[in-house]
């Protein structure tokens, strides 16, 4: 991570470096340029996330099989709590 005193000289034309997030400014101008998320690229790295995250998620539920139960519980109880409210 880059130290507070670096931010300054680090962003250049509102792009900031890595580990920090741009200015809402920079934000808006990127926006307005059409310089908004490349989809394509998302679309195309999504199935090597998905699969990132599954195979983090299968590690976990190995090396804690009962701290995994125990929020798949939790999780349940709030989604059912949560829906019956609603329905």
């Amino acid at each position: 991570m880059v130290e507070h005193g670096d931010v300054q000289q680090g962003y250049q034309n509102g792009v900031a470096p890595e580990g920090y997030m741009a200015t809402p400014e920079a934000r808006a101008r990127s926006r307005s340029e059409g310089g908004g998320p490349d989809l394509a690229a998302l679309t195309r790295d999504l199935p090597a996330v998905i699969r990132r995250a599954d195979e983090a998620l299968v590690a976990m539920v190995r090396e804690r099989p009962i701290v995994a139960l125990g929020l798949a519980l939790g999780v349940g109880y709030l989604a059912g709590r949560a829906l019956r409210r609603w329905f």
